[in-house]
């Protein structure tokens, strides 16, 4: 299995376990320790916000996963994606998804100061 095919499964199934996991959630709310009535969902035309994290320069798995969440949402336009990534490779990242994965809402962050406190913390992925 190639290195992207890797990329593409690892985000596939955390994309799988996330939604998973938030439909627990909405399902099984608990209110003084015991459970309620399942909830209906978000409100009718509230926004979603999926929020990914890498310094990797290939853009190819995201860009699957956001495609792909995207595609097979009921309500796509509800979609907001964050993409956050290191200072340097912001505005890379903003103008690779525009031209790649046109018509989805992706906002790219970062935060310079905030990211050398986390580096002293962790270590960003070098590559692949």
């Amino acid at each position: 299995m190639s290195s992207w095919q890797t990329h593409v499964l690892t985000i596939t199934l955390a994309l799988v376990v996330l939604v998973g996991f938030l439909h627990i959630i909405h399902l099984h709310t608990h209110v003084g320790g015991s459970t309620v009535a399942p909830r209906r969902g978000p409100p009718k035309g509230a926004l979603i916000h999926v929020c990914l994290c890498s310094d990797d320069k290939d853009l190819r798995p995201t860009a699957v996963a956001i495609r792909s969440a995207a595609v097979s949402a009921a309500e796509p336009e509800r979609l907001v994606f964050h993409f956050i990534t290191t200072p340097e490779f912001a505005d890379t990242a903003r103008q690779l998804f525009r031209e790649h994965v046109p018509g989805v809402r992706i906002e790219v962050h970062h935060n310079a100061k905030l990211d050398a406190q986390l580096s002293g913390l962790i270590s960003w992925r070098k590559s692949s």
